[in-house]
């Protein structure tokens, strides 16, 4: 259970992060602003148009970011899981 709570935790906290230092604001200067890592999955369409196009959300996207964002999550609590096993058996033997 700890670990499953961990690995949640580690999965939204890199998914933020990630979309965060990624995001391109260019609707200041006549551009769109996306949001999404490795692939977007939304986009704010901005600029002088006619008639202004909605925001586009792409679920599909959305969904493989927080899988990969949780295999990563898992990756780390795998490897600190490891780690501190690998520690405190060399402790233990010397």
């Amino acid at each position: 259970m700890k670990k499953t709570l961990l690995i949640l935790a580690g999965t939204i906290v890199i998914f933020i992060i990630a979309v965060i230092a990624t995001a391109e604001y260019f609707t200041s200067v006549d551009g769109d602003d996306t949001y999404g890592y490795p692939f977007t999955f939304y986009t704010v369409y901005g600029g002088k148009m006619e008639v202004p196009l909605q925001p586009y959300f792409n679920f599909s996207t959305f969904a493989f970011d927080i899988l990969l964002a949780t295999f990563a999550a898992w990756l780390i609590v795998t490897a600190i899981t490891f780690l501190r096993k690998k520690i405190k058996l060399s402790r233990e033997n010397s």
